[in-house]
């Protein structure tokens, strides 16, 4: 799911916005502080919401500050920090380091390349007797199975948020666990349908 814990921005009011963008520039100043630029390639939005998460349910001191940044070096923007921007910058390292030692979470995504080049994907079951791979994305339900997969574990997470006493934020983090999630989703499932599409017609 990494890369997946995204906004729908078309949503999300402005104000909204502002707020959520704020704490991912302060996550991004923390991983700048903890390892310098190239930490800072690391910012995902995936941890920028787990910032949200906690801030709204510890509600600790937040320092909001005006400043510029590589990024956006004419304008001043606002950005949120507190000592949650910190754990999650550390815990975005750690979880980039796992990233890039199996690429997991992007399964869906890479299935037909992990196929080509015999990676390890969590979608391709094993031959029996054999040592080749057969890939289960050539059902025609893959999507679907997919789909379902992730539609339980959004339900599942879903419940879990709605139980906590969750006093700010909670339209942003709504946002993202009833609508942006699925954006990321729908967009890697056109793309293969229309790669799909393009290949059956260049094999005609």
């Amino acid at each position: 799911m990494f890369g997946y814990i995204v906004i729908n921005q078309g949503e999300m009011k402005f104000k909204d916005f502002d707020v959520y963008h704020s704490y991912y520039c302060g996550l991004c100043k923390s991983l700048k502080e903890l390892g310098g630029k190239k930490a800072q390639l690391t910012l995902s939005y995936d941890m920028t919401f787990l910032v949200m998460l906690l801030t709204a349910l510890y509600e600790p001191k937040t320092k909001k500050k005006l400043v510029r940044c590589e990024a956006h070096p004419t304008k001043k923007h606002l950005e949120r920090k507190n000592i949650f921007s910190d754990y999650c910058a550390d815990m975005n390292l750690i979880l980039t380091y796992y990233k890039c030692m199996d690429d997991w979470m992007d399964a869906y995504e890479d299935i037909e390349e992990d196929s080509k080049k015999g990676n390890y994907n969590p979608f391709l079951v094993e031959k029996e007797k054999e040592d080749s791979w057969q890939p289960v994305f050539g059902q025609k339900d893959f999507d679907e199975k997919c789909e379902q997969m992730l539609r339980m574990m959004m339900a599942e997470c879903s419940r879990a948020f709605e139980t906590l006493p969750i006093l700010q934020y909670g339209d942003i983090l709504r946002n993202i666990l009833y609508s942006g999630v699925w954006t990321r989703f729908e967009m890697t499932k056109q793309k293969r349908e229309k790669k799909q599409e393009e290949d059956h017609e260049g094999s005609i």
